[in-house]
């Protein structure tokens, strides 16, 4: 198998001024984040542009190069988001508090890792991408 520098991935139907959509050198590991345009539709244009902009194939031998997804709570991009992270203990949720129950109800079996953050979960968007770009 080739050697491929890890990545971590962030997803989100937010757009992030400080984080346009794009892959994006750090320390140790790259970061890839994106920006779906339809926070309630996320559709197959949607995963080619992801695959896209990853410089390895999206395969069970290349999933060790996904250090971590993050899911900002876009549930419509689910499915895809376990495709990348290949395992629940790869896949996170970060999502505010409204609802919470339902929520942790959704998240079940599919991972243990949630963060909660403010409504909208700009600034916690921006500190989980700086956080990965910065790991030594």
């Amino acid at each position: 198998m080739e050697e491929y520098r890890k990545i971590s991935a962030i997803i989100t139907p937010r757009k992030i001024e400080t984080f346009p959509t794009g892959i994006y050198k750090g320390n140790v590991n790259d970061l890839l984040f994106y920006s779906y345009s339809n926070p309630s539709a996320w559709n197959s244009s949607d995963e080619d542009n992801i695959k896209g902009m990853l410089n390895f194939p999206l395969s069970k031998e290349n999933n060790s190069v996904i250090q971590r997804v993050y899911l900002h709570l876009g549930v419509a991009a689910v499915p895809f988001a376990q495709t990348l992270s290949g395992e629940a203990s790869k896949l996170a949720f970060i999502t505010c508090k409204c609802d919470r129950m339902a929520k942790q109800d959704f998240a079940r079996g599919k991972t243990d890792r949630i963060y909660w953050s403010e409504c909208g979960a700009k600034d916690t968007l921006q500190r989980f991408a700086q956080w990965e770009l910065d790991k030594l």
